[in-house]
């Protein structure tokens, strides 16, 4: 199994649903989808420095975030398939469909994950990657990564302050893919070839 993150930026863009039906396409017992939290995790943001509530209300918040996302991507895309178990991802995938991580119930579960904004969905993304074992794992983003490596990424708030830690764990080898690199991205899948061969911004 692949990951896949598709950053929050994606829903301002007028991408999002060429993306959506290629990884339905071509993607089918093959990716599973992390949503970001997007324009919704930054109403929490907002609503944070407005009622001062803790961190950790402010994380569970953009969990849901991340779930309202989700949502939003099955309603966009109806093929995909809703899922908050490493059980249900693979029975998903094993019915040659594309799963959409809800991530609130594993994460109440395992209780692992530092609950502030240290860890957002793009260390969370690494995170399901290693509970599924996963070979690669792809952040898409509306920003470049400019053969940055981890730490340059999170020092330049391009990832949350606990990636470079989850990218140091992480078996899943990981790749940025820029909005843009929509054609590259599809002609790998339509080949069904490594993204070694396609993908040219590995971060370490």
């Amino acid at each position: 199994m692949w990951v896949i993150k598709l950053g929050g930026s994606l829903l301002s863009s007028g991408s999002l649903n060429e993306w959506l039906s290629i990884i339905v396409e071509f993607g089918k017992g093959k990716f599973v989808i992390v949503p970001g939290g997007g324009s919704f995790a930054d109403q929490v943001r907002q609503a944070q420095k407005k009622w001062r509530f803790d961190d950790k209300a402010a994380h569970q918040m953009a969990l849901l975030a991340m779930e309202q996302t989700a949502h939003l991507l099955k309603s966009v895309e109806p093929d995909l398939s809703l899922t908050d178990s490493i059980k249900d991802i693979e029975e998903i995938v094993n019915l040659n469909k594309v799963p959409v991580w809800l991530p609130c119930k594993m994460i109440d579960t395992y209780q692992d994950i530092s609950s502030n904004w240290n860890v957002t969905s793009d260390s969370l993304a690494l995170w399901l990657a290693g509970k599924i074992k996963a070979e690669h794992t792809m952040l898409v983003k509306s920003l470049s990564a400019r053969n940055r490596n981890a730490r340059q990424l999170s020092d330049f708030d391009m990832v949350d302050k606990a990636f470079p830690e989850f990218v140091k764990k992480s078996e899943s080898r990981l790749w940025w893919l820029e909005e843009n690199d929509i054609g590259v991205f599809k002609k790998m899948l339509k080949t069904k070839t490594e993204p070694e061969d396609y993908l040219k911004s590995v971060v370490y």
